[in-house]
């Protein structure tokens, strides 16, 4: 009964995910325009491209979650993670100060745009490198809810945070600002808020707590 709520779970939350990003997808190019959805793609394909630096290390918690979890060596398991979790965040503050770094260079050598000033750009991209800082640990987090075999929380967390992010932007876009710089700074606090469901979701495990029991 448990496998199929859980195989329920995560088909419902990869169905939402897919059906909400499309519907989000007008409405974006409605209020930021073809140029600053441009952005967007670039951002989309940097996160994707960011993945490498991930090294596998997603899986390999998922894999020693399921071992220790079930072997019942809960110390082992907790300074595991807290080691990983710090080197996620680390790597994650690398990558925002590498684009910031990078931000004025790809502003005055990779974007063209007549709607959107090059200071607009640069902000851009610097949002840009907060919001992947912010996302980079959820690989982590992600890999532990699936390796203790709660994927009815991935999944549940996994929707509301793929909502915030999405339908939260077109939101954010109506009514406050359609600009490309609204919408990153909303893909900011998206992050933020994904990165603490997750870790929430990590604290409410029936072995003690892990993350906070050090």
């Amino acid at each position: 009964m448990k496998i199929a709520h859980n195989i329920l779970a995560g088909l419902f939350g990869s169905l939402w995910s897919a059906l909400v990003g499309l519907i989000a997808i007008p409405y974006y190019l409605k209020y930021l325009g073809i140029e600053a959805y441009g952005l967007v793609g670039f951002f989309v394909a940097l996160q994707a491209l960011l993945q490498l630096l991930d090294l596998g290390l997603s899986p390999t918690i998922n894999r020693e979650t399921a071992r220790l979890s079930t072997s019942g060596n809960m110390r082992q398991l907790k300074d595991l993670l807290h080691t990983l979790a710090v080197v996620y965040w680390l790597v994650g503050a690398i990558i925002f100060i590498s684009i910031l770094i990078l931000a004025p260079f790809l502003a005055d050598y990779w974007f063209r745009s007549k709607s959107i000033t090059q200071i607009e750009i640069v902000h851009a991209v610097m949002l840009m490198g907060l919001v992947v800082a912010f996302r980079w640990p959820i690989g982590l987090y992600q890999g532990v809810l699936i390796g203790s075999q709660r994927l009815s929380i991935a999944s549940y967390v996994s929707v509301g945070s793929t909502t915030i992010g999405s339908l939260g932007a077109v939101l954010a876009l109506a009514y406050i600002s359609p600009t490309i710089k609204t919408f990153f700074i909303w893909q900011v606090i998206a992050g933020m808020i994904m990165a603490i469901f997750r870790r929430y979701g990590c604290n409410c495990y029936h072995w003690d707590n892990i993350y906070s029991a050090r």
